[in-house]
Formats: structure tokens, sequence, C-alpha cells
């Protein structure tokens, strides 16, 4: 445009001072260096850094006296107002965001170590030639189980690369999402290029994996603190803590192939392991929040008798760390009493007939041989036993005889198992670190050890079926857990088996159990009964 200062002053240098405001207009340039005449360019914002709209703005002009238009001409300020409109494309013309699929399927099974390949979807712009900027935003809902990347491969056209999370971090099940896609003309993504589109994503991690040693997961919530099967009556007892809300502090029965609770008993405070008489006439159940054995009359969980543990005169009351019923006796139950003051927390075995206690029992709190974890050794007169707990010498197992008066120790192996639960076979010891240790021995007793070669396997729990000739452990592998199965007596491996994105409490101690004819099962400290059937337990 064209700026004319008329009747300029006789004699003088006349500048033109120029300025505006910057809603639309990115810059402004003029040609004048004196007189009374200037030609005035105006340059405004690339439309696609603005979104549709009018923008207004004002520039303003002044006649001056000197270059830097410190003395200005009075009368001569004039201001012009400038509207700028951006319209966004309209009609079959214009510019169109264009996606390659709507949707992306991906699929994997639970012991799957590695996620699904990346799927990618391409990005283009119809109805332009060339774009001065092209950017892609991309929005989600579950970002910890999609992950979303743009790529350019011109000014007009990308893709989107999609990858999923690794199996082991998820439970079975099918997890979807919306990716909202949208094209726009400015990194800010001010300005789109016509609507959003959408990608519909499906992420199916199955439960199953097959083969002649596959199985099935089923997760089911269920808070428990122990668990133990009845193959009797064909139903899993699981103690229920009291932070489970409405059913806590109580023992329900499950049916493990399905998940559904059959009955529900209120037990006492704080309901923990379980110990079952081999003619499932009798349930006993370790409180935690009293230190009494409750016992129940199965199948229908009847309240029965409630075995008092009594008290020692410096530790204070003594609670059942461990309880065994007596094989072929179904009155009779083994306790390994503990106290909660102190390490090590062994507080002597003691039998109990009925609510009735035998008078002799092994060695009470500090006076040395603590236990804390019992089993029957193959009769009802032979009991081994060890103390797991951290500041004890882990590693010893105590031989105990079982007569009329009571239990007492007599002898103990160095046999460096004797870790956590213990599990008898065919005269080996079983426990939950891997170790088979052969009581009868002297010094070190262990004769296998069920553990991968691999060092980030950390043994968690087992259970050994003398039926099958094996032993399953569960076992965190780094954060992932896994399944595997060993023959027993050698430890020769068998098979392994993915658990997803099961997880346990690195400080908890599960409990894996065998239950049916090719299940186990174990419960989770974040409230999840899981179970796993299938040929890896019963080829």
């Amino acid at each position: 445009m064209t700026v004319t200062l008329i009747n300029p002053p006789a004699g003088k240098s006349v500048y033109l001072g120029v300025g505006a405001t910057e809603n639309g207009i990115s810059s402004l340039s003029y040609s004048n260096s004196s007189g009374a005449q200037a030609t005035v360019s105006v340059a405004f914002k690339p439309p696609y850094t603005l979104a549709p709209a009018q923008y207004r703005d004002t520039m303003t002009f002044e006649a001056c006296l000197d270059s830097a238009c410190h003395d200005v001409i009075p009368g001569t300020m004039v201001d012009i107002p400038v509207t700028y409109t951006v319209s966004a494309p309209t009609g079959p013309n214009a510019p169109q965001l264009i996606l390659g699929s709507s949707s992306l399927q991906a699929t994997a099974s639970p012991g799957d170590q590695s996620p699904p390949a990346m799927r990618s979807i391409a990005v283009s712009v119809s109805n332009v030639n060339s774009l001065a900027q092209f950017t892609i935003s991309v929005s989600q809902k579950q970002p910890s189980i999609f992950q979303a990347q743009t790529q350019y491969q011109s000014s007009i056209a990308g893709q989107i690369d999609v990858s999923f999370e690794t199996p082991t971090q998820l439970l079975p099940g099918t997890y979807t999402d919306t990716l909202t896609v949208q094209g726009c003309y400015d990194s800010a993504c001010v300005n789109p290029i016509g609507s959003p589109q959408f990608v519909q994503l499906t992420y199916t991690i199955s439960n199953s994996v097959g083969g002649a040693q596959g199985y099935t997961i089923n997760v089911y919530p269920l808070s428990g603190n122990d668990l133990i099967w009845d193959s009797i009556h064909g139903v899993m007892y699981v103690s229920v803590p009291s932070s489970a809300g409405a059913n806590g502090n109580s023992i329900v029965a499950v049916n493990p192939a399905t998940g559904a609770v059959l009955n529900t008993v209120f037990a006492g405070s704080e309901p923990n392991t379980l110990a079952l008489s081999d003619d499932a006439q009798f349930l006993y159940v370790a409180l935690k929040g009293t230190n009494v054995v409750q016992r129940f009359v199965l199948p229908g969980l009847t309240p029965d008798i409630t075995i008092p543990l009594s008290s020692d005169p410096f530790f204070g009351p003594l609670y059942a760390g461990d309880i065994k019923v007596m094989p072929g006796t179904p009155h009779t139950l083994a306790v390994a009493r503990i106290i909660t003051s102190g390490e090590p927390n062994g507080a002597g075995v003691q039998i109990f007939d009925d609510a009735v206690p035998r008078p002799t029992t092994t060695p009470g709190p500090g006076m040395g041989q603590t236990i804390n974890s019992i089993v029957w050794a193959g009769s009802a007169a032979s009991l081994l036993g060890a103390d797991t707990s951290p500041v004890s010498a882990q590693g010893t197992i105590y031989s105990m005889t079982v007569a009329a008066a009571g239990v007492s120790i007599v002898g103990g192996t160095a046999s460096g198992a004797g870790v956590g639960r213990m599990y008898y076979l065919g005269g080996l010891v079983y426990d939950d670190s891997g170790a088979v240790a052969n009581p009868a021995l002297s010094g070190n007793a262990v004769v296998a050890t069920c553990t991968p070669s691999n060092t980030i396997f950390q043994a968690r729990a087992e259970a050994v079926d003398g039926t099958l000739q094996s032993v399953f452990q569960l076992a965190n592998y780094g954060t992932a857990v896994m399944l595997l199965s060993y023959q027993t007596q050698t430890c020769q491996p068998i098979a392994t088996a993915g658990m997803g994105g099961v997880s346990l409490d690195p400080y908890a101690v599960p409990r894996l159990i065998r239950w049916g004819a090719n299940g186990l099962a174990f419960l989770t400290t974040d409230g999840k009964l899981v179970t796993l059937t299938g040929p890896f337990v019963a080829p």
C-alpha cells in the first residue's frame, strides 16, 4: 500500500513511522528514506499456524522529522484497521487425513517372553502436493499397554508405529483402546487438517498355551493367606484375612475350576495356615489374631473345637507357625508354635489330641533347636522340623519322635535344606528353596537341588506329587512369575510355564498346591487366586 503525506513541511526531510499489532500480521516493511510518500508491505502469518478465525489488527502511521521518529509532525498519526480471515478448507477438494487402517489387533500367550511385533499405520493427506509443515498428533488412554510413536516420510505422509506391552506384565485377557489421530498444519496442532480419525486397538493375551506340555491359566479375585485341596470332597479351602472386607476372617470353600465360592464361614481373628486330616474329616485353621487353632467339621465347615496354644512367661502368647494333622489320626495335630516378639521365633513343637496337649514339647523360645516348620516323616511316630527364621541357623533339619507323652528331638542334620515349608516323599525332604535332602544322612545331606541353572530364577514355593513323581516350583524370573516342573529325587527339569502378568510380593511366602487331576494353584498378595491346569501338570 502507498502512504502519502499531504502538505509536507517545506524544506524539511520527512520520515514515515509504521507500527502494527500482531494478531494476524507477521511483519511490516516499507521503502522510504525521506519525502512525502512511501510504499508499505504487510506480511501475514502463514495460515497453517492459525486456527480458522478472523484476526483483527491495527496499523499505525505517523510522519516524523527524524528517522527515529522522536519528532512527530502534529496531526499526522493515522490508524488503519486490518482484518485477516483464515477459513478452514471445505468441500470435496479440502485436504483430508487418510489412515491406512482403522483397527489393529495383536495376540500373545502367557508364556511369551517378548511382545508381539510392532504394528504400523500409514498416514497421509489428500488434495495437497506439499505442506509447509505437517504434524501427526496421537492420543490414547492406556499407554502402559500400547505405545504409539509417529514417523514422517515426507511433508504429506508418515506412519504411526504401535508397540505392545510384554505379556509377562499383563494378566490374560483382552485389552482395548482407541487411538485418536489428528493431522495438523503446525507443530502445536492449532490448525487441524480435517476431522480426527480413530484407530481401534485390540490386544488379546490368551490364558492357554498348547502342546504336549501346554496349560491354561485362570485368575480369580480372592484374597487369602493359605489354601488347601480336599480331594475327597472336591473342594479347595482358603483362609481369608480381615483385610478382604465383607468375607474377611473367614474360611471359604472354592471350586477351583470356576473360582466360584461355595461356602463361607466365620473362622476367628486372622485365619492363616490350614491343615487337613487325610480322611477329610477335619479342617484345622491356625489363627494369627489370637493364639488358638480352630477346627471345622467337613464337608459343611461346621465349627468344632478350639485348641488354645498357651503362653510363655517371658515372650507372651504362643501362636501356630505351622500345623500338620497326624497321618491316619484325624483327631491329633502337631503344632510348631512361634512367638511374635523376636527371632528366631520357634517356640516348641507340641502334640494335641483334640484340644488336649501332650506334655512333652521340643525346646521353647530362646533355648536353641527352635522349629517353626514341620512335616510328618511317613508315619505317626516321626516328625521332621526346621527353623526358617531369617536369623536362625537355616539348613538344619531336626528329627523328632512322637509318643504318648509328646514329641522330642532325637537328632539333626546340617543338610543345607529346611528353608521354607517342607514336603516329605520317599525318605527325602523337599523345601521351598528347591533343596532335596536325605535327613538320614549326617553332615551335608542335600542329594539334589531343584533350581534352574539361570541364577536370575528365585524359587518361592513348591508342591510335591508322589503319584506323578513330579516337583512343581513357583519361581520369580526377574519380575516375571514362572512355574517349573522337575522329576522327584533327581530334580531333572521337565517343563516351564510362564504365568503372564501374575505378580508375587518379594517378601511374601506363597503356598503352591496340587489339586484335581492336573491342577496347580496359589494365592497372590494382591488378592488373586491363580490356577493352572493341563498336561504341564499331568501329561
